[in-house]
């Protein structure tokens, strides 16, 4: 058959007839709607093949169908089988189309305007952001770090955008730093804090979500394979739950970093990071939580819910790529994975973009 049409997985003669009936040859048939039939293959005989009319053996039972006349095209073949059938048939309409009404089908979805659905994966970005950008990528390319009039004007843009995501979360400028996206943030906070954790031959633990981004769950399988930490692994019920006394249990045992994401990336799943943060309150546990799913789209402060780390990216809420936040609570102990430049006040250094 031509590329692009469906295969008949059917009798041959079966299929005989059903190209026969619209009065075409295989290759300008197209099979709108696929045949769905089980018949036990020893069972099954075609009678009279010449005919018009023909008859399925179905063990001691006959059921007699026939086609339309082929002048009638694009009509559809129906099947019927008496009811308490002890094979159990299953027998769905076929529609045929010549392939000429098929190619003017495709020509219409050719002109129509696609639509990006896929906005859990990435975002456009939107005018006003790219407007705000724009002059940095021109005559104002100063570098943060120089004391110039050029490297001033950076940093001032820097410092807005800063204290713009701070306001945002509920959270103070300071707390805010700026790194290369998700993932990096993600693993800075993970790897950050259980090596700030790390006290002489004391091993601290790991807590993570089984639904977690690769960017933690990788990270966490890294640090456990080198011994750095004590991995435990927190199941999350279909519809979100999770055991919030698990952590607690693990933080009452010594240093622990728990890492929960807000909104799942895959399915959606809200996760009870707000009641989790309640309950290690109290604790010395780090709380860090991916929340790249989750802001913009669902309330978040931390002033309300009191999370030690967040990350956040820019490509998920209509922003660029290539640019991740990291909230860091005042006295959340952290190491920085990167050494060099002291920017981000050498939590992450590079020159800021």
């Amino acid at each position: 058959m031509a590329d692009g049409l469906t295969r008949f997985e059917m009798d041959p003669h079966l299929g005989h007839v059903l190209d026969r009936r619209v009065g075409h040859e295989p290759e300008l048939v197209a099979v709108i709607q696929r045949v769905d039939v089980t018949i036990p293959a020893p069972e099954y005989r075609p009678v009279h093949r010449r005919s018009k009319e023909r008859r399925l053996a179905l063990g001691k039972r006959w059921e007699r169908w026939s086609h339309p006349d082929s002048a009638r095209g694009n009509s559809a073949e129906r099947w019927r089988v008496p009811r308490g059938d002890p094979w159990g048939v299953r027998i769905r309409t076929v529609k045929l189309r010549p392939v000429h009404e098929r190619a003017n089908h495709l020509a219409v979805l050719s002109r129509m305007k696609p639509i990006y659905l896929d906005h859990a994966a990435t975002t456009p970005v939107r005018d006003e952001v790219r407007a705000a950008m724009t002059p940095y990528s021109g005559e104002q390319f100063g570098n943060p770090s120089s004391l110039h009039a050029w490297g001033r004007t950076a940093r001032a843009a820097l410092e807005g955008a800063r204290a713009t995501v701070a306001e945002s979360l509920g959270a103070r400028p300071g707390e805010i730093y700026f790194v290369r996206g998700g993932t990096e943030s993600d693993n800075l906070a993970v790897a950050g804090a259980c090596m700030a954790q790390r006290a002489g031959e004391h091993t601290p633990a790991l807590v993570v979500s089984t639904v977690e981004h690769s960017a933690v769950l990788e990270c966490a399988d890294g640090l456990a394979a080198a011994g750095l930490v004590n991995l435990a692994m927190l199941d999350v019920s279909a519809a979100g739950d999770i055991d919030l006394g698990a952590p607690a249990r693990f933080a009452a045992r010594g240093p622990c970093t728990v890492s929960v994401m807000w909104v799942n990336n895959e399915t959606g799943l809200v996760l009870p990071v707000p009641a989790l943060a309640e309950r290690l309150a109290d604790s010395a546990a780090v709380l860090h939580t991916d929340a790249s799913q989750a802001v913009g789209k669902i309330p978040i402060d931390v002033r309300d819910t009191p999370v030690d780390l967040l990350t956040a990216t820019g490509h998920k809420i209509n922003g660029p790529k290539g640019v991740g936040v990291l909230y860091v609570r005042d006295g959340t102990p952290l190491r920085p994975l990167l050494r060099g430049g002291g920017q981000e006040r050498a939590l992450r250094p590079g020159t800021e973009d």
